[in-house]
């Protein structure tokens, strides 16, 4: 009897805590579907206010963007780029609007992504402007310092034209970089331009003391010169003319080699191909010719300068005699005279002696 009171109590003991189990189990599945909905409604209203956020900005920095634009058309600047990112803004928030009013899920973003470009090309554009207005200054200072050195400064205005076009072409971010360039070689011509003068001025400065001081040693100098160029004149020229036959000559040679050797290739090995062969042998027989052409022309200018040597050696042998003889004539003409005195002074002394003999 004990027996079966016990085994009825822990079945109803059992039984009720299964039913509390599945109690606790419906709780928490109420608690968890409860909190996954209060989730989703705040995520649906969040994505809202973000997309409500989103669009707002956009509009606000669509408008912004404008603005910047006219300041810069006000200031001077194109503004065809900005107007083209402008542009592309405006056809996403469009497409994004339209997608909005279709119920789909939209991202105004991208927009934002235009505007700050937008923002960073007016901050480059003033930059901008204000590397060049700098070095403008410089350009016309360095011009007006190089004016005396006659240095060629074209190098630098195609630069400086490149940073201008830069400018009206809207690179703004190249703009400073290429302005440190052209200031690093405007110093480069300067510091160069005034150590070439200063050597320039030194040397000059040298010469002419050297000049004042040995002029007449100079012009003696230059004088000397004059002769020897005069009296050596015809056999410089026929030194020159020879070389010219001898390098002719040799030339001709080395060709007639090349010739010899192509006809062996292409007769005896096979090594070189007709089309190969023709073209090498008509320009070495071309070369030849026009060897052969000149050797004689210069033969013809030896020939002349030869005879024109053998005529002023002839005169100069002629005058050379001419005056050996004038030389003996006068010394013939002095003996004569100095005889013809002695004989006076001969016949005067015998008169004398002669006289006071009679007394």
């Amino acid at each position: 009897m004990k027996k079966a009171l016990n085994v009825s109590m822990t079945q109803s003991i059992m039984k009720n805590s299964i039913n509390n189990k599945f109690v606790f189990l419906g709780i928490l599945g109420i608690f968890v579907l409860f909190s996954f909905i209060l989730n989703a409604g705040m995520a649906l209203s969040a994505e809202s206010n973000l997309n409500i956020s989103s669009k707002d900005y956009a509009v606000t920095c669509i408008d912004d963007s404008k603005k910047i634009m006219n300041d810069l058309m006000n200031d001077g600047f194109n503004t065809k780029r900005i107007n083209d990112s402008i542009k592309l803004a405006e056809q996403i928030f469009d497409s994004q609007s339209k997608i909005e009013l279709r119920g789909g899920k939209v991202d105004y973003s991208s927009v934002a992504g235009y505007c700050t470009d937008i923002e960073e090309i007016r901050v480059s554009a003033y930059e901008a402007k204000d590397s060049l207005y700098s070095l403008e200054i410089s350009y016309n200072s360095f011009k007006d310092k190089i004016k005396g050195y006659n240095v060629n400064i074209s190098e630098v205005d195609v630069m400086m034209e490149d940073v201008r076009q830069e400018i009206i072409n809207e690179r703004y971010e190249d703009v400073p970089e290429d302005s440190l360039s052209v200031e690093i070689k405007m110093a480069d011509i300067e510091s160069t331009s005034t150590a070439t003068s200063l050597f320039y001025s030194t040397v000059t400065s040298g010469v002419r003391s050297f000049i004042i001081d040995n002029y007449i040693k100079i012009l003696i100098f230059i004088g000397v010169l004059i002769l020897l160029f005069f009296a050596y004149k015809l056999r410089i020229k026929r030194y020159i003319v020879l070389k010219k036959i001898g390098q002719l000559e040799a030339q001709k040679k080395v060709l007639k080699d090349l010739i010899r050797k192509a006809q062996y290739g292409y007769f005896h090995q096979g090594e070189i191909s007709q089309g190969s062969f023709s073209i090498k042998m008509n320009k070495y027989s071309e070369m030849v010719r026009d060897i052969d052409r000149q050797i004689p022309l210069l033969n013809e200018d030896l020939a002349l300068i030869e005879s024109k040597l053998k005529r002023t050696e002839a005169v100069v042998k002629r005058n050379g005699g001419e005056s050996k003889l004038r030389g003996t004539e006068v010394k013939r003409t002095k003996a004569k005279k100095v005889k013809k005195i002695k004989a006076k002074k001969i016949k005067a002394k015998r008169t004398i002696r002669n006289g006071g003999r009679r007394r």
